[in-house]
């Protein structure tokens, strides 16, 4: 186990590059920065403080590692090797950024669901979801792309005055926008996705719920509790092998994929947790707290 720590504010985004030789940290107050894994040193710093959302700044680097995405309520790409960004179209309060498994796409989720072709950072459209009916406003607090590139998983809410929220999780091809899938998650907002490595599971944290389901069931194969706190992050490890997720609790979990209970614990004098990531290699995995602090640590 190591700890890597360069100031004490909140880091609320966490990223490897798909190398494995890089971690990027969005911190409160809008400092990104990117760690050398290796030498445990900061290599490159950005400033993305400028924009009405510099405390939940949400990060993810290209599939080629030249660039690092970085959004507060616009994108910039930033150019690793010399510093310089570029400013993607559209604007949202964005929970989350992920780059396409191919590596072709970008797509960012908040209060509007966008993505852009990462080739000349042109928008284009976003999927096609069924309506939501009665005049409901919608946002889309989570999303990701399934390993197989061909899938995506959005979660919508739809709200109304008078009507209440409807939380709905959305399987779709990319090509189409076909629903596979169509999962309730009545109460919190399913704010983070992840499909496991084989793409047979989607779990989404939902306020203290985890939430499991298989896809091809179309089913909610598991509803996940860990006393009364948030789960904050959610990954499942490049085998396959654990779900991993972190929450205020200052606890990380490992849930064994299929069986999900009797998660492995792991608990540093860290902080509160934020966000979690696993090296692509999945021998590593990082999470990070409202301490400024990074824990990084061995899986198995």
């Amino acid at each position: 186990m190591r700890v890597l720590s360069a100031h004490k504010k909140a880091i609320t985004g966490l990223a490897f590059a798909r190398d494995g030789a890089r971690l990027a940290e969005a911190a409160h107050g809008g400092k990104v920065r990117v760690w050398d894994v290796a030498t445990g040193t900061v290599e490159r710093t950005f400033d993305a403080s400028e924009g009405l959302f510099p405390n939940q700044v949400k990060l993810a680097f290209t599939a080629d590692g030249a660039h690092l995405a970085v959004a507060n309520d616009r994108v910039l790409l930033f150019d690793l090797k010399n510093g310089d960004s570029t400013e993607l179209p559209g604007t949202s309060a964005f929970n989350g950024l992920h780059v396409s498994p191919k590596g072709a796409e970008l797509m960012g989720h908040g209060d509007a669901l966008l993505r852009w072709t990462l080739a000349d950072g042109a928008k284009v459209p976003a999927y096609k979801l069924p309506a939501a009916g009665g005049g409901r406003m919608l946002t889309f607090p989570g999303a990701a792309y399934a390993p197989c590139g061909t899938r995506v998983a959005v979660a919508r809410r739809a709200w109304g005055q008078g009507t209440g929220n409807v939380n709905t999780v959305f399987v779709l091809e990319r090509a189409g926008s076909e629903v596979l899938a169509a999962f309730d998650s009545t109460g919190h907002d399913p704010k983070r996705l992840a499909f496991s490595p084989n793409g047979q599971w989607l779990a989404a944290a939902c306020g203290p719920v985890l939430r499991v389901y298989d896809i091809a069931a179309k089913a909610e194969v598991a509803a996940l509790k860990a006393g009364k706190l948030h789960f904050m992050a959610v990954a499942f490890s490049p085998n396959g092998k654990w779900l991993a997720t972190v929450s205020k609790d200052r606890t990380t979990r490992l849930w064994e994929v299929g069986a999900w209970d009797d998660p492995r614990t792991f608990e540093w004098d860290a902080g509160k947790l934020l966000d979690l990531a696993f090296a692509p290699d999945g021998a590593t995995a990082a999470v990070s707290s409202d301490t400024g602090k990074i824990v990084l640590f061995d899986v198995d």
